[in-house]
């Protein structure tokens, strides 16, 4: 059922009721809401508050014999305009409290929503961090990992180093003892035949790039330190050879000394692959691999005369070939 249906089924029954008779238990089921129904729609009610707010009601006269029956009806009336004015009072009241729950609720609502803006501006914030943070943790472990592989490379080339470091001491040790050797020779007034001849061949040292000086002692220092290295070994080698060829000759025992000398200053830091001279027996056959022969003698197959002795690497490999005369 509607409310509508609702309303006029009630009405009817106010209408009723309003027929008949007015006792103390009247209005005992009375409400605020069928006061409102009447009001609204009741139009005996509506002529009657009209009466009275014209003055009708008072100034009409009344016969004697309803005086007894209208008396009532008016302490009726009365009640109910009193009544009329505590619901419109009630009424107001409880509009006024509405419209401020009303207000109330609108703030509510607006602070809600700056606290949902607020949130969701905070919210976002917070993502941008966590997005940052991420990039920034990525960022660190690459750094990390970048790190620690150049420290790991760091450690291999120190330990590297460190290893040349400790062969490089060991060969400095080493080329002090044989300083020390040779030394003691120089105070014993024995100068070492090397170093005399050596500045001797002004022309062998400037080849060398050896510059000796005075002093004995500095000046073997200087020879030892030169000749000790392959690329100068090498090079010693190759300018005996040229001038063995331009005086078409074998080497000097001096020459010789020289070469041997050098090898074993080399060998001395090179104990465990040493390079070795090579020098083939005479009569021999010539061997390509492992000598040469002189540029004034292309011909023949028997080795009849070493000119100079050929070096070898520490795996037998010939670095300079024998040079030698055939026949």
């Amino acid at each position: 059922m509607s409310k509508k249906d609702n309303k006029d089924r009630r009405l009817e029954e106010l209408a009723k009721q309003w027929e008949l008779e007015a006792t103390p238990t009247y209005f005992d089921k009375f409400t605020a809401g069928d006061l409102q129904l009447m009001l609204q729609h009741f139009q005996p009610l509506q002529q009657l508050i009209q009466a009275i707010a014209q003055g009708q009601a008072i100034s009409s006269p009344v016969p004697a014999e309803q005086d007894a029956i209208a008396l009532p009806a008016v302490n009726d009336l009365e009640v109910l305009e009193h009544q009329v004015i505590s619901l419109e009072k009630a009424l107001a009241l409880s509009q006024e409290e509405n419209k401020q729950l009303q207000e109330q609720a609108e703030k509510d609502k607006e602070k809600l929503k700056q606290a949902a803006e607020t949130i969701q501006s905070q919210t976002e914030h917070l993502e941008a961090l966590q997005q940052k943070l991420s990039s920034l943790t990525a960022k660190h472990q690459q750094q990390e990992a970048q790190l620690t592989k150049s420290l790991t490379t760091a450690n291999a080339q120190l330990e590297q180093a460190d290893k040349k470091l400790q062969e490089q001491q060991k060969k400095s040790s080493q080329l002090s003892q044989q300083l020390a050797e040779m030394q003691a020779q120089l105070h014993e007034n024995q100068l070492p035949a090397e170093l005399a001849f050596l500045r001797n061949e002004p022309e062998l040292m400037q080849s060398l790039g050896l510059a000796l000086p005075e002093n004995d002692q500095q000046a073997l220092i200087a020879m030892v330190a030169v000749l000790a290295q392959k690329d100068n070994l090498e090079r010693l080698w190759d300018n005996l050879k040229d001038k063995c060829e331009k005086q078409k000759r074998p080497a000097t025992s001096e020459e010789n000394n020289l070469l041997n000398a050098a090898l074993a200053w080399y060998n001395h830091n090179w104990k465990t692959r040493p390079f070795q001279l090579l020098k083939p027996a005479t009569p021999s056959s010539y061997d390509f691999e492992k000598q040469q022969k002189t540029k004034h003698q292309t011909d023949g197959e028997t080795v009849s005369q070493v000119w100079l002795t050929g070096i070898a690497d520490g795996a037998g490999k010939p670095l300079r070939k024998t040079l030698v005369l055939t026949q």
